[in-house]
């Protein structure tokens, strides 16, 4: 009750504290502006870079990095792969001679470039290779038809491999196995004296088979206390008839599986890592064990987003049947933030962009939202997926990797990279800033996850999370919906200080909590926080061994707890127990955000991931009384309408913004700032008309595809329009290229009183797919998301105006033409090119995907308010 008297006293004086601060500014501006917060390193967009085939020389190195660098990215993660067919000669074998002085040249060549050099610790995934003896191999259990087990390989070899990287994988539980596998590194680095990388980097556990290690007995009998060659042949048993001695077995199997992972594999590299001056990144998902644990145990923990997410934004393309459904929802990319925050790790990376559309056929628009996705699961560091590796003269397409968006210059959205590369900076600077506040954690219910899976080992991968773990997914999608952001926390680390942070522990409805989790817990609410239950208390410690012994002391632990905790019925009423601060914005408006804290205040990350758009005065989850905001598209900071402590946000779909709420309304950095110009009445919508097209960059990627209809010249057309339309409804050859077209039209203006009180804002509707602004030979913007508006107030001039827009389509067209003419441009090893469903597949099927302006073009002015 006096929590909640407190918080009316601060919403009742927070309208008068707006106030005062709105008269301070009035009266007593100091000399100096805002400013946007310096951009690090790690805040620029790194990519993986696959060498196909290591067949890399320095001529091509300088290329892609130059590019690279152009283009805003900021470093680079080195993962050798499979080749390209008939290159065999110019393949150079994993950390040969040759290899080695290439990777000395990228070091020293990205130090000259401002690029960070990344490198995986092997050749494709998992880690393996030539030198991993059969012994060292990934184990299994092998049963005969009396369920008597001897102990086999999986003989899985490295996937993906590149030529000097072929192997078995090894046995990650086996810590004498992983160090003899990291030995080979330590020989070659020290014998070429060569730097290591800034980061050693490892992909998802994609072990498959491995459900043992030679040291399983003795390992199993020390930390679960009794001997399992009993009970190996319960892993042989079949699901349904399975006993609960049985599941309990199988689930403390599956737990020390899980610590053998995380101590001889990830933790063991890790230290490695360090002692060569190297961190490392590591990506969780797929392991079988804690993925709280084992995301941080490492100095960057990784998510990854599969897949193509649809929020229904207003305006942007669809492209049914050439898409893939994301898998990583909001509650599975949290595990790498919440494992980062309780460890206090300040970068979370995500693999980004993993099969969201088929090949060629993604825009920048399209990934946009799925980015912003990142930023509200806590991600700061993003990796795109990504850039392969290709000669400086090789032909179009370039090389190619099979599953992923093509982050180069062979792309010809890469024009727009710049712009999306500066919108990436200016969130991450503000998402690595500061201090995580999100109002409390969740208990990650690990033991009831491992306790009634089917199998015998228990993979926690981002596709098949919705059968591991759904009613864990449904507690923390409840939570956000409610208004709240959660961290998780597992057993190990509610035994550390990560929770002193946070206000309250919310258990979900759990069936088994070790004993010290149960004591644990009662210290935590002994020191002041609120320990809050949902729906029953735990009824048992887990695992089979102790179980006996345990009982006596569970129950004991368990009485004192409830005594001092709080059980509730629901999550509802758990969330009100909890004391934390919703944000209305999410669950009034449907607002995605992420709030941090700062030495200052607070500052947010806010999306519009819905259909709608939002003008709204919004009270926020903290009581900060001033406030900025900071456009990451445009660079612009202003100040926001402030009112009954309450923000004024007008976001259209899509649409994202940075808050940046101060304790002190007094602070200097929000002196000089305008005033946020909000969109009123609409006072006039203008329609262009009378355009003219022309591709003023000349077409020489199309060379190649002998068009007999083509135009003679494709920069000397000029093609007239009433109102702009997609070149490819023009038909012939121009259904086929891959360009930039130039739309210009004219506009007479007033420049007045009335026009100066006004905003004029360039509306392009539908653009295939990035758009380049100029103004009078000015360049205002490059629009690479919807909505795909610029202001053009400032800079139209009274009388006649010339606006150009200069849009860049997707190489879809193209390539769709090269399959129609036999031109045989997949011509890599291993799994070559496929599609969504890694089928080999042609693209001559295709039809032509709407390139340019494919709306009306409106100049709307706007009552500015």
């Amino acid at each position: 009750m006096l929590t909640k008297m407190k918080r009316l006293t601060n919403v009742v004086l927070f309208p008068r504290q707006i106030a005062l601060c709105s008269l301070i500014l009035l009266v007593s501006f100091s000399a100096r502006s805002q400013e946007w917060l310096p951009v690090a390193q790690e805040a620029k967009p790194y990519t993986r870079w696959w060498w196909l085939g290591s067949a890399v020389d320095s001529a091509g190195l300088d290329y892609n990095l130059s590019e690279f660098a152009k283009a805003g990215i900021g470093g680079v993660e080195i993962t050798p792969i499979y080749g390209v067919q008939d290159n065999d000669a110019n393949d150079i074998d994993y950390l040969s001679p040759r290899w080695m002085q290439m990777l000395k040249y990228v070091e020293e060549r990205g130090e000259q470039l401002g690029i960070e050099i990344n490198m995986a610790t092997g050749t494709g995934w998992p880690f393996g290779g030539p030198l991993v003896a059969a012994e060292d191999a990934a184990c299994k259990l092998i049963f005969d038809e009396e369920s008597n087990a001897t102990v086999g390989r999986t003989a899985q070899k490295v996937k993906r491999a590149a030529p000097g990287g072929e192997g078995f994988v090894i046995d990650h539980f086996d810590k004498g196995a992983v160090a003899r596998y990291l030995a080979r590194f330590d020989s070659v680095f020290s014998y070429y004296q060569a730097a290591f990388p800034h980061t050693m980097f490892n992909d998802s556990y994609e072990v498959y088979g491995a459900d043992w290690t030679p040291k399983m007995y003795e390992e199993f009998e020390q930390r679960r206390g009794y001997d399992l060659r009993p009970f190996t042949h319960v892993l042989n048993k079949k699901d349904e008839q399975r006993t609960e001695a049985d599941k309990r077995i199988i689930s403390d199997y599956r737990e020390t599986l899980g610590e053998l992972l995380l101590e001889n594999f990830t933790s063991h590299w890790t230290e490695w890592a360090h002692s060569h001056g190297s961190i490392t990144r590591n990506q969780a998902h797929g392991s079988p064990a804690n993925l709280l644990d084992i995301y941080a145990a490492v100095d960057i923990p990784e998510c990854e987003g599969f897949g193509l997410s649809d929020f229904g934004i207003s305006g942007l393309r669809k492209d049914p049947g050439h898409t893939k459904k994301n898998d990583s929802d909001i509650s599975m990319l949290k595990y790498a933030s919440s494992a980062a925050h309780i460890s206090g790790k300040k970068h979370i990376s995500s693999e980004t962009f993993t099969w969201l559309t088929e090949h060629f056929r993604t825009s920048l628009s399209q990934c946009k939202p799925d980015l912003d996705l990142m930023f509200i699961s806590g991600v700061n560091h993003v990796f795109f997926h990504g850039s392969c590796y290709s000669p400086k003269d090789e032909p179009w397409p370039g090389w190619r990797f099979y599953a992923s968006v093509d982050m180069t210059p062979y792309n010809p959205q890469w024009n727009a990279m710049p712009a999306f590369s500066r919108y990436i900076e200016r969130c991450q600077s503000f998402l690595q800033w500061g201090s995580p506040d999100n109002d409390f954690l969740v208990y990650l219910p690990y033991y009831d996850m491992i306790y009634d899976q089917p199998g015998t080992v228990a993979l926690f991968d981002i596709h098949s999370m919705e059968k591991r773990a759904p009613k864990f997914i449904e507690t923390i999608q409840t939570i956000i919906q409610s208004g709240y952001d959660v961290d998780y926390i597992s057993d190990r680390y509610l035994l550390t200080d990560a929770y002193r942070r946070y206000e309250a522990v919310i258990v979900p409805d759990v069936r088994f909590m070790p004993v010290a989790t149960v004591n644990r817990l009662q210290s935590i609410a002994a020191a002041g926080k609120r320990v809050i239950f949902v729906g029953h208390y735990p009824e048992s410690a887990p695992g089979y061994g102790r179980l006996t012994s345990e009982k006596t002391q569970f129950d004991n632990a368990l009485a004192t707890l409830q005594e001092n905790s709080f059980l509730a019925d629901d999550y509802a009423e758990a969330l009100l127990l909890a004391g934390g601060r919703p944000e209305p914005m999410r669950t009034e408006h449907n607002l995605s955000c992420i709030r941090r804290s700062n030495p200052d205040g607070h500052h947010y990350f806010i999306s519009n991931l819905t259909p709608n758009d939002i003008d709204a005065l919004i009270p926020l989850g903290v009581n900060d009384p001033e406030a900025l905001f900071y456009n990451p598209m445009t660079g612009d900071i202003t100040h926001p309408k402030l009112q009954d402590g309450k923000v004024r946000i007008q976001l259209s779909s899509g649409e994202s913004i940075l808050l940046r709420t101060y304790a002190d309304c007094r602070h200097p950095s929000v002196a000089k700032v305008s005033q946020h110009s909000y969109r009123g009445a609409v006072l006039q919508d203008l329609q262009l008309l009378q355009w003219e097209l022309t591709f003023p960059e000349d077409i020489k990627m199309n060379a190649d595809n002998n068009d007999t209809d083509s135009p003679q010249n494709f920069t000397a057309t000029r093609i007239p329009m009433q109102s702009p339309q997609p070149w490819t409804q023009l038909g012939g050859s121009y259904s086929k290229v891959m360009a930039t077209g130039c739309y210009t039209a004219t506009f007479e203006s007033k420049r007045n009183k009335a026009f100066d009180d006004c905003r004029h804002i360039l509306d392009l509707g539908d653009v295939r797919e990035s758009a380049r602004v100029v103004l009078n030979g000015k360049e205002i913007a490059t629009l690479f998301a919807v909505p795909f508006r610029c202001d053009l107030t400032p800079h139209i001039k009274k009388g006649k105006n010339t606006l150009q827009v200069y849009v860049t389509n997707l190489p879809a067209n193209r390539i769709a033409q090269m399959d129609r003419d036999g031109v045989e441009w997949r011509k890599f090893k291993e799994i070559n090119v496929v599609d969504l469903n890694y089928k080999k597949t042609l693209y001559d099927t295709w039809e032509p995907m709407p390139s340019g302006l494919n709306s009306e073009v409106r100049i709307i002015s706007y009552a500015a308010e």
